[in-house]
């Protein structure tokens, strides 16, 4: 078992309009793994804030921007980065 990590999170969603919500998720991984030899870690943290609006009833789209730091610490690799990311989503309802 090399691989046991914990993980924090919080969501929060807000109706803004009738067919518009928004959120934010906040999120940490300190990276704790089983002890074990060539064992490392990796500490993730990070936002996200999304909105969703509903353009018909067959129609959702969802923006969203988000900002992840990841640090690896290791008997090898020690490597440090952010990402930032923005994606377009669109949901199709079936009914």
């Amino acid at each position: 078992m090399d691989r046991v990590t914990a993980n924090i999170g919080f969501n929060y969603a807000h109706l803004l309009h009738p067919n518009t919500t928004h959120g934010i998720n906040v999120f940490y991984s300190p990276g704790v793994t089983a002890t074990m030899d060539r064992s490392h870690y990796q500490t993730v943290y990070g936002t996200a804030y999304n909105i969703a609006h509903r353009l018909n009833r067959a129609v959702t789209i969802v923006p969203m921007v988000g900002w992840m730091h990841s640090q690896s610490e290791g008997s090898l690799v020690q490597q440090e980065y952010d990402v930032l990311n923005v994606n377009l989503n669109r949901v199709n309802r079936t009914e």
